[in-house]
């Protein structure tokens, strides 16, 4: 019993050294999206773009990005119009405009490049309302309205999700805009 124990070991051994097995501290040897590999989870936002700029009589706008990430589960993104460049953690949320998952598991249609489509429409108050898809077509769930105005900023929060114990990473980008 214990040479069989010993033999099935030693095959278990010899096949993860043969597979790329052992590699760093917190690499568990799991398919990480984004291209990048293995380890531990991450991202990172390369860029973040907004056309039109000007938003003040704009009927629509695109948010453009492009991260690099590792993570098994893809990302989720959130879009904020914003007054400063950096969210505050209290708050933050009634700034939402929009959210979606990323990755090929998500169907989609981003990747490490992204992109939301959104629409600006008057409401029956008169309040500018904002409604967005994805790159698949795909309407995101519900609208929301600028709290903010003028001079300001389109936010791009993108986070994934460490299963080695870290919890959520996120990263965030903002690019200056004129809101209505």
């Amino acid at each position: 019993m214990k040479h069989k124990l010993f033999s099935g070991l030693t095959a278990l051994a010899l096949s993860l050294t043969a597979c790329g097995g052992g590699g760093g501290e917190g690499d568990i040897g799991l398919p990480i999206g984004g291209g990048t590999g293995g380890g531990s989870a991450s991202i990172r936002i390369n860029f973040l773009t907004v056309e039109p700029s000007d938003l003040r009589n704009a009927s629509y706008f695109t948010a453009r990005w492009n991260v690099s990430y590792n993570s098994i589960s893809g990302y989720t993104t959130e879009v904020y119009a914003y007054s400063s460049p950096t969210l505050s953690s209290s708050g933050a949320s009634d700034y939402k405009i929009t959210g979606m998952n990323c990755g090929s598991i998500y169907g989609t249609g981003c990747s490490a490049d992204g992109y939301v489509s959104c629409t600006i429409s008057l409401n029956t108050f008169g309040q500018r309302v904002i409604s967005c898809k994805t790159p698949s077509g795909q309407n995101l769930p519900g609208t929301a309205t600028f709290k903010v105005s003028g001079n300001g900023y389109i936010i791009l929060k993108a986070c994934v999700f460490d299963p080695l114990g870290a919890g959520t990473i996120c990263d965030q980008k903002a690019t200056p805009v004129i809101l209505p």
